[in-house]
């Protein structure tokens, strides 16, 4: 089903990762339609927006409730901002991970955790940049076919990308704050690296809790 620019554009915005992708994909796929290419740099944009509300979802849960209104604007306003902060937190946020999906593979879930793959988001969000800002001189930029095509594959593969972690998957990981404190005790031995995995799911399994 096609959809227009003015149905794109008008819709209610959101500030989910999911919703971003989605619009981002519309924006793309209209203005390879028509050959409108400011629809290109919109699209871009909008892709980049949705790895970004990644990465502070990733730093809420890192910091668990404890993201000050300052870090997040450091984050925010500086190009580098979010791509430090998400360094720094990846090692935790995969601790995180593994712990989750101890959990959910003991109670059995539907559904299995994402794990977004930091590298590759930041290499996405890199190349979008370059979509993002002035596109200085034209013969090299929109009047460039190889230019403009590298940009609509870029906004497709991140789309790929998206989908391909969403599709069966939830953002499902426990933040700590909201565990009982069978589950917090569990997940604060498995941070200390005093058990691993299988002695996550063992500790669950003989405590009956999971969270």
């Amino acid at each position: 089903m096609s959809i227009s620019l003015s149905q794109i554009l008008l819709q209610p915005r959101q500030t989910t990762s999911d919703w971003l992708i989605v619009q981002s994909k519309h924006l793309s796929d209209l203005g390879k339609l028509q050959s409108a290419h400011s629809l290109l740099i919109y699209g871009a944009l909008e892709a980049r927006n949705a790895i970004e509300q990644i990465y502070f979802e990733i730093l809420k849960l890192v910091h668990d409730g404890e993201m000050t209104i300052e870090f997040y604007e450091k984050c925010r306003k500086s190009r580098s901002g979010y791509l430090e902060a998400i360094a720094k937190a990846e090692p935790k946020y995969r601790k995180i991970f593994m712990f989750s999906s101890a959990v959910l593979e003991v109670e059995n879930a539907p559904f299995k955790g994402i794990i977004w793959n930091i590298k590759t988001l930041k290499n996405f969000w890199n190349d979008l940049s370059d979509y993002c800002h002035t596109q200085g001189s034209v013969e090299q930029t929109l009047n460039s076919q190889e230019w403009v095509e590298t940009g609509y594959k870029l906004i497709d593969e991140t789309y790929i990308y998206f989908e391909k972690n969403m599709k069966g998957g939830a953002t499902a990981l426990l933040k700590p704050s909201k565990m009982t404190p069978e589950g917090r005790e569990i997940w604060e031995r498995f941070d200390r690296d005093e058990i691993d995995e299988n002695g996550v799911k063992d500790e669950l399994r003989k405590s009956g809790k999971s969270k």
